[in-house]
């Protein structure tokens, strides 16, 4: 049997979503579909349970947005960025849609990055919603749940606020008015 011990690395559990994703994305399904590759992702999950929480660093990622551009987490150091988790048929979610609208309109791109992670199956029913919604902040369509695992993301809609420095400020498992407002003191203090 193969030895996948990683416990030397169990404390950067963000270093390890970040592996843990790459695995999956770059990887060849012939080696995550062995037996050692599915031993070392079932290993690097056992570490990797608990999401991210606040005072954590942001696990990084890059993926394409709904435009096909790349979208690095690396790159927006020095801005605050948003992350909302979402989907269409999601009651919450659509109803937190406003809010974004409203964070989006008070705050500059140059200061907040909002990204949208949509967790429908439909790309076709996806983006129709974002032209319908008239979502004007970025979108990446993660039905493969790749950065939805990455920050431990297993019912939504869930928000997150990182700081400048890559930390995660705020949690929270929807966007109500009184999040709203938690958000914007994070934005307008700093």
């Amino acid at each position: 049997m193969v030895d996948f011990s990683l416990t030397f690395l169990a404390k950067d559990t963000a270093y390890l979503r970040s592996l843990l994703v790459s695995l999956k994305s770059i990887f060849p399904k012939k080696f995550i579909n062995s037996f050692e590759g599915i031993q070392l992702i079932n290993r690097l999950k056992s570490y990797v349970i608990s999401p991210p929480k606040e005072g954590q660093t942001a696990p990084l990622f890059v993926a394409k947005d709904v435009e096909d551009n790349d979208v690095d987490l690396n790159k927006l150091n020095g801005k605050y960025i948003l992350l909302d988790f979402w989907a269409t048929w999601c009651g919450p979610c659509m109803a937190a849609v406003p809010l974004v609208k409203k964070l989006r309109a008070n705050f500059s791109s140059d200061s907040l990055v909002i990204i949208g992670i949509n967790k429908d199956n439909d790309f076709n029913k996806f983006k129709k919603e974002i032209e319908q919604s008239k979502m004007n902040w970025r979108q990446i369509f993660d039905n493969k749940n790749i950065i939805s695992s990455l920050y431990g993301v297993t019912a939504i809609p869930v928000t997150l606020l990182i700081n400048k420095h890559g930390v995660i400020i705020y949690r929270s498992l929807g966007l109500s008015i009184n999040n709203e407002k938690q958000i914007e003191s994070f934005l307008k203090n700093n």
